[in-house]
């Protein structure tokens, strides 16, 4: 969101089934989705359209004496 304004539409696939699912079967996908757990990786075996992936991480934090 900026100024109250949304930018792009996000779908979480928060269970076990959805994120297994993913986007298999779909033609598109209207703006973007999240996979909490994508720690082996994302495949676009199938994959009817193209796919920019990004991978997050959660900042480390380190103590400097």
């Amino acid at each position: 969101m900026r100024e109250g304004e949304v930018l792009a539409a996000l779908e979480i696939a928060a269970s076990r089934k959805s994120r297994r699912k993913g986007l298999v079967g779909r033609d598109g996908i209207d703006g973007a989705l999240l996979l909490p757990s994508a720690r082996l990786g994302v495949h676009s075996i199938g994959m009817r359209f193209p796919l920019d992936v990004a991978f997050c991480h959660e900042p480390t934090s380190t103590s400097s004496s």
